[in-house]
């Protein structure tokens, strides 16, 4: 059973939706209207067009704009940073461009198996090493060395661990970091 005053709510929202609504004054028409000037002030002036004039561009970054690259100091004599600026030297100035012979000085029997891939992945990651810089060390042990290089493309860390008797590396990653 419906109550009456739920009968009226109800015939109320029918008429509602069965008559059109009528026009608000607050409603205005998009059509343009002609501007007239009040009464003793001069007629207003028509909008005209303007020649182009040269803009002052300033630099804006973006979010792929990247701070310049900063190089990092000169490395110590020891073992580990001396196979870093190999590692490093390899990638940015040289391209990739290693012989057997001296990944064979380098690099321990384990990385150069006789399924080792020790040459392609350096052709392969002095592309993404292109004009990069060693930036910083974030870990520096006796035989262990995480690096990161800087490009305008990117920041890279370079992981090398390293046998303390001999000086060959024994594990090399190339990872992109930011």
């Amino acid at each position: 059973m419906v109550s009456s005053s739920g009968l009226r709510v109800f015939l109320v929202l029918v008429a509602a939706c069965t008559h059109a609504p009528a026009a608000r004054p607050e409603q205005r028409s998009l059509e343009p209207k002609p501007v007239e000037a009040p009464p003793g002030e001069a007629p207003p002036v028509e909008a005209q067009p303007v020649e182009a004039q040269p803009v002052a561009t300033a630099a804006v970054a973006t979010e792929r704009s990247r701070p310049p690259v900063t190089a990092m100091g000169p490395l110590s004599p020891s073992p580990g940073h001396q196979a870093l600026e190999w590692v490093v030297d390899v990638l940015v100035h040289r391209k990739g461009d290693v012989s057997h012979d001296e990944l064979v000085e380098h690099m321990d029997k384990k990385l150069l198996g006789p399924v080792s891939t020790a040459t392609a992945d350096f052709r392969k990651w002095a592309a993404d090493a292109n004009g990069g810089v060693l930036e910083s060390i974030e870990v520096d042990d006796p035989t262990f060395i995480r690096a990161y290089v800087a490009t305008h493309d990117g920041r890279w860390k370079l992981t090398i661990e390293f046998e303390a008797s001999t000086s060959k590396l024994t594990y090399l990653s190339w990872r992109r970091d930011r």
